[in-house]
């Protein structure tokens, strides 16, 4: 058993079994704890869990500070629960949005469903949203706010010049549209739901 959390990273690094079983040893617990706080079910937790060891092996020679190894593996578990629960949230909304769309009606109530059903889209998109860069989740939300405000106003409350709102916003689309699709969702299943 290594003593220096370094020096066990460095071994695993170099492809030492026992160094990895040291790793799994110490941080498992850690990583359950990880899922758990975002109350992600425990079959759910092993998936982001594996994924998690997975990205160390690939990128255990890259780790700048091999003896922050326990930060690095909570925040890459943490992206990956929060990935599967958006995976999760979007497909329970298709779901919902399918089975919703089948049973319409003239019922007075549809337009409460519709409503329901917007609301429910607009949560599984900013939660996507929440996931980006600060720059382009604070820009898009800035676009998108229910006040009025022109581009020259959002350039100033947020301290970036005019001529970066254009580029960036297409940056935050972009990536937007790619954590969009890894979870299923396309643009037009937003347009659908909407």
């Amino acid at each position: 058993m290594y003593m220096d959390i370094e020096m066990v990273v460095r071994h695993a690094a170099d492809g030492d079994e026992r160094a990895w079983h040291e790793l799994v040893t110490r941080y498992a617990r850690l990583l359950r704890s990880v899922a758990a706080g975002l109350r992600v079910r425990p079959c759910d937790a092993e998936d982001a869990a594996q994924q998690t060891w997975l990205a160390l092996r690939e990128n255990i020679h890259a780790l700048r500070e091999p003896a922050r190894v326990h930060a690095w593996l909570c925040q890459v578990m943490r992206r990956n629960c929060l990935r599967i629960l958006t995976r999760q949230r979007a497909e329970q909304l298709a779901d919902d949005v399918g089975s919703w769309a089948h049973s319409r009606s003239d019922d007075p109530t549809d337009e409460l469903v519709d409503q329901v059903v917007l609301e429910q889209t607009a949560v599984a998109l900013w939660a996507v949203v929440d996931r980006l860069p600060d720059r382009e989740r604070q820009l898009l939300r800035a676009l998108f706010d229910r006040e009025e405000r022109s581009y020259r106003q959002i350039a100033r409350d947020l301290d970036m010049p005019i001529g970066s709102n254009g580029p960036i916003r297409m940056r935050a689309l972009e990536r937007l549209s790619a954590l969009l699709a890894d979870i299923g969702i396309t643009v037009d299943h937003v347009r659908t739901a909407a």
